[in-house]
């Protein structure tokens, strides 16, 4: 059984549109969010400008 912990990490800058597909789906398929208990990332939830926090319960 492996161990788990809650994870946050904060990705900064404006990824190239050219990468933002194959990030998006690491991040869902990571189950990465906005917040601990908030729904999956999408592709609304990139910001403008500024960083893009992600967080996640039970990371293995």
């Amino acid at each position: 059984m492996a161990d788990r912990v809650s994870l946050s990490i904060t990705l900064g800058g404006n990824p190239p549109a050219a990468l933002r597909d194959d990030l998006l789906a690491s991040i869902q398929n990571e189950g990465l969010a906005l917040d601990y208990d908030a729904d999956a990332c999408t592709a609304d939830d990139f910001p403008i400008e500024g960083p893009l926090p992600l967080y996640a319960h039970q990371v293995a």
